[in-house]
């Protein structure tokens, strides 16, 4: 049997303000998909495709990253998709089947290192699949609930509440926005 032709996809959903010397995940990803590829005496046939700033939660027309891996496998210049950690692939179930289809579809294979195949093959694999897939769904859907909570408490508050100053703007002592003296 022949090796399998691999391509790496690499998510992170905010990179925020994190600069190369605390900005980890992404060389994290790319080592443990590139080691364990090595190790199984397979081969990546493009460099690992990093989606930084990107959504799990996006559907496929928004990530271009994601995108390009599966039009590889469909093009017969990849046999199998790899991801780090299954919640990195995707966060939403109906995203979830359109990948998983489409790469099945063209004769593929899904791996996520943390899980291992992803298939709807079987009834058995399908649940499992579909059960993670639910599980990654509603943390990310969880999470957004409670960030617009504490959003909105700190709006009411009057603080400003984004890490990210918008130009031109100070951060005053309560934390609202100040206009920035040296840019008016």
């Amino acid at each position: 049997m022949s090796k399998l032709r691999d391509v790496v996809v690499v998510r992170v959903s905010e990179k925020g303000d994190r600069e190369d010397e605390h900005f980890h995940s992404p060389e994290v990803q790319i080592e443990a998909a590139t080691r364990w590829a090595r190790d199984r005496g397979e081969r990546l046939v493009a460099s690992p495709i990093p989606e930084i700033d990107v959504s799990g939660k996006l559907p496929l027309s928004r990530r271009p990253g994601l995108l390009a891996a599966i039009e590889m496998i469909e093009a017969g210049q990849a046999d199998q998709l790899v991801v780090a950690y299954f919640d990195r692939l995707v966060r939403s179930l109906k995203v979830q089947l359109e990948v998983i289809e489409r790469v099945e579809r063209a004769g593929g294979e899904i791996f996520a290192l943390d899980h291992g195949k992803l298939t709807n093959g079987t009834a058995a694999q399908r649940l499992s699949t579909n059960m993670l897939g639910s599980v990654f769904q509603y943390f990310a859907e969880i999470t957004g609930e409670k960030v617009t909570a504490a959003q909105a408490r700190a709006v009411a508050r009057g603080v400003y509440p984004h890490p990210k100053v918008p130009v031109g703007y100070v951060r005053g002592e309560t934390g609202g926005l100040v206009v920035e003296p040296a840019a008016a």
